[in-house]
């Protein structure tokens, strides 16, 4: 696979390096998002490796609290009305 294509499924990265070993181009991209997280390495434009990455927890919201706060009206019953 070629740059361009592992970029098409992975989406964004969160890094990409590009460096040169020798006469070849080396680039590698780390993808934490996603379905396929993971750093990837090319070499010469062409796919590498592929490592595994921790990957951390999405966090979940936490619910607000369900008490309302008392209105006005429900705090002090109205003068002059009978109980």
């Amino acid at each position: 696979m070629t740059e361009c294509q592992v970029l098409q499924r992975t989406g964004a990265p969160d890094t990409f390096n590009i460096g040169a070993e020798g006469t070849d181009r080396v680039a590698t991209l780390t993808v934490t998002r996603g379905s396929w997280p993971g750093l990837y390495s090319f070499r010469g434009g062409r796919l590498a490796s592929v490592e595994r990455i921790a990957v951390p927890a999405p966090v979940k919201p936490t619910r607000a609290s369900t008490k309302r706060a008392a209105t006005k009206s429900q705090a002090a019953p109205l003068r002059g009305a009978q109980q």
